[in-house]
């Protein structure tokens, strides 16, 4: 068996990678207060690097009264200013002090650059936090129009069978509309589907209540079809549509057994929709065995 080697680029590409995606979620987790706090930390401290470190060779000279500055205040005054680029004129730095000045500048070009793409990122979290609910309001009304079109279906094909006008044809439409059906369960369950993504929108317990009733409901008119057609003695029996069948009915336990969305709710609504889902369910998974 050839044994497959990471290359050094693909190693280097991945740890980098990995770091940027950290650092993201590090600054994604930063808020105001907390470079504020940062800002006013490290601009203070650069004040006082600048009182314990003066001397002949190097201070902050007043232009006013031509003479080195003397208090911490004034020393911890030109670092602020120094910091936002004010720009006063009334302390200049002498000596090293001007190289320090320029790396406390510099730093705060960076904190400024920071500031700013940390508004453009709240900006544009609000623009897709607000597209994400219209997105995400829309898979759900979605959802339940499926669920309504399946029973639609299922009622069109009841009529035909109370007036005894269904044919071959109708029993591949049962087919398809069960295909529909298992369709639809898939993507509630990609819905419903709660994980640790931090994108994924919470949904509400009266949401999960109407998705649940739209599913319950739709078993109940497939199970109200299959009744008429038994009576009918129709021959809707065919592998392809009892596998189907199954696979729907598995969807639906998965959904009222192994669902978090479905604990979530509260226990007489999970007791209600369960009392009105095993009946039906039960009856389906007979018309399986006979």
């Amino acid at each position: 068996m050839k044994e497959k080697f990471i290359s050094l680029d693909e190693m280097v590409h991945k740890l980098t990678q990995e770091r940027v995606n950290r650092f993201t979620t590090w600054v994604d987790r930063v808020t105001f207060i907390h470079i504020l706090v940062v800002w006013i930390v490290v601009i203070s401290s650069f004040g006082i690097v600048y009182f314990l470190l003066a001397s002949k060779n190097a201070y902050l000279l007043s232009t006013a009264s031509n003479i080195p500055v003397q208090g911490i205040i004034d020393h911890i005054y030109f670092s602020f200013v120094t910091a936002t680029t004010t720009g006063f004129g009334d302390i200049v730095p002498m000596g090293y002090f001007k190289l320090i000045a320029i790396v406390e500048v510099t730093f705060g070009f960076m904190l400024l650059a920071f500031v700013t793409s940390k508004l453009v990122s709240l900006k544009q979290n609000v623009l897709l936090d607000e597209i994400y609910d219209i997105s995400f309001q829309e898979r759900i009304n979605t959802l339940r129009s499926s669920f309504l079109l399946f029973r639609q279906h299922m009622t069109r094909l009841m009529e035909k069978t109370e007036e005894k006008m269904f044919s071959t044809t109708d029993i591949s439409d049962l087919y398809h509309n069960l295909s529909s059906l298992e369709d639809t369960l898939l993507q509630a369950k990609a819905l419903l589907k709660k994980d640790n993504n931090t994108f994924t929108k919470d949904i509400s317990l009266q949401q999960i209540e109407l998705i649940f009733n739209s599913m319950v409901q739709s078993f109940e008119k497939l199970k109200e079809l299959l009744a008429l057609l038994n009576s009918g003695h129709h021959r809707w029996k065919q592998e392809l549509t009892l596998n189907l069948l199954k696979r729907c009915i598995h969807l639906n336990h998965s959904f009222f057994e192994k669902s978090k969305m479905f604990k979530e709710l509260p226990r007489k609504v999970r007791a209600d929709l369960k009392q009105k889902n095993i009946p039906i369910v039960s009856v389906l998974e007979e018309e399986i065995k006979k």
